[in-house]
């Protein structure tokens, strides 16, 4: 399948009414102009293929980032046990992909696999770690691994992370993951 004019956003988890809901929005079809900013997990080129068509500047992505892109519209889909299994193959791929293993925990998340869950944070902070020794200003790997820590309810290191990774340049809209992160400390037991 060919992307030439998707891009998707994700947004992790938010907390309402006490429960913690899994949020992905599609924003479909949309033409790429100019400079776009892909998901961290759209930073690494191995082998890669064309993103192109009417209007769009060529976008190489590797074959990691296309099975991505596809575990994404299956969650889009709520096929959470087909996305969970590409965000597999996406691993297979590449063993560093930080992106594929915080996803795939929260599918796991999603369908109750707590150890499954908990392993995949423990490779995403574990990952990030040693990102973060080549890459100390890198506010996204600040962000995942704080995600790891907030799967792992370990509140306090996730929000943390999330500040220091705004502090160096992160997104400013990571605000929202702090309040949510304070709202599940309130709901945890």
């Amino acid at each position: 399948m060919l992307y030439s004019k998707a891009l998707i956003e994700k947004s992790f988890w938010s907390v309402r009414y006490g429960m913690t809901a899994l949020r992905y929005i599609f924003l479909g079809f949309i033409p790429l102009v100019g400079m776009i900013s892909l998901p961290a997990f759209a930073q690494t080129t191995q082998q890669t293929f064309i993103l192109g068509g009417s209007g769009a500047s060529n976008l190489q992505i590797s074959n990691d980032q296309k099975i991505m892109l596809e575990a994404a519209n299956k969650l889009v889909q709520r096929d959470y046990r087909t996305a969970e299994n590409m965000y597999s193959q996406a691993i297979a791929v590449n063993r560093v992909n930080i992106e594929a293993y915080l996803q795939r925990a929260v599918v796991r998340r999603e369908l109750g696999d707590e150890a499954g869950m908990a392993t995949d944070a423990r490779s995403v902070i574990g990952l990030a770690d040693n990102a973060l020794q080549q890459s100390p200003n890198n506010p996204t790997l600040y962000y995942q691994r704080g995600m790891g820590y907030r799967l792992l309810r370990e509140f306090d290191q996730a929000k943390n992370d999330i500040v220091t990774g705004m502090q160096i340049g992160g997104k400013s809209n990571w605000k929202t993951d702090l309040q949510a992160i304070e709202l599940e400390r309130k709901t945890v037991k």
